[in-house]
């Protein structure tokens, strides 16, 4: 596996002009970092690719798994959500709220 392209954008919230570029290059299977509240993330599609390219590049083996940020509760509709973690999402979603749910249909790599 070749190693990831990396696309940066000056600090601040992007336009959607801005954003065309990251979309673009998520899409062609490449990989970002950005800033959360203590540390720098790295993200990718959530296809069998880009989490392959996360993996290498974190040098990460695949039985230590990795967070899946959604952007409502209707794109994790296909997890097994218990009624206290449909409380909590609905209570503090969105917000820095995280949830540990089962994907009983594999709909994540």
């Amino acid at each position: 596996m070749s190693a990831p392209s990396v696309l940066s954008l000056p600090g601040g919230a992007p336009s959607p002009e801005e954003l065309d570029p990251v979309v673009r290059h998520l899409a062609a299977g490449g990989t970002l970092a950005y800033p959360t509240e203590t540390v720098y993330g790295f993200g990718g599609g959530c296809t069998v690719e880009g989490v392959e390219r996360i993996l290498a590049l974190k040098g990460r083996g695949e039985d230590r798994p990795l967070l899946v940020l959604l952007p409502d509760l209707e794109a994790a509709a296909s997890l097994r959500w218990t009624d206290e973690a449909r409380e909590l999402a609905s209570i503090f979603w969105p917000g820095a709220l995280t949830l540990v749910l089962a994907d009983p249909e594999a709909t994540f790599p």
